[in-house]
């Protein structure tokens, strides 16, 4: 995992989202990444609105099924689509 910070840095966007409205984001985060750090990343999140996978960076994002999931339970808990 030769030069992973300036991936890191270019991906983590934490500062910026802290000063950001929060509301309508339905994070959906990998355990075991180890491009985008878990504990560094679920911090910037509403708990009650994490949904963790137990996968890496590359493995959670063809993760379909589990994907699939999380987007149609955020969808059905929306009142309205703009």
């Amino acid at each position: 995992m030769e030069n992973l910070h300036p991936i890191q840095e270019t991906l983590n966007f934490d500062e910026e989202f802290a000063s950001s409205r929060k509301d309508n984001v339905y994070p959906l985060l990998a355990r075991y990444d180890r491009i985008l750090i878990f504990e560094r990343q679920k911090q910037c999140y509403d708990e009650k609105k994490l949904h963790t996978i137990n996968r890496g960076h590359v493995t959670g994002a063809i993760a379909y099924n589990e994907l699939r999931r999380h987007i149609l339970k955020v969808l059905s808990t929306m009142k309205t689509i703009r």
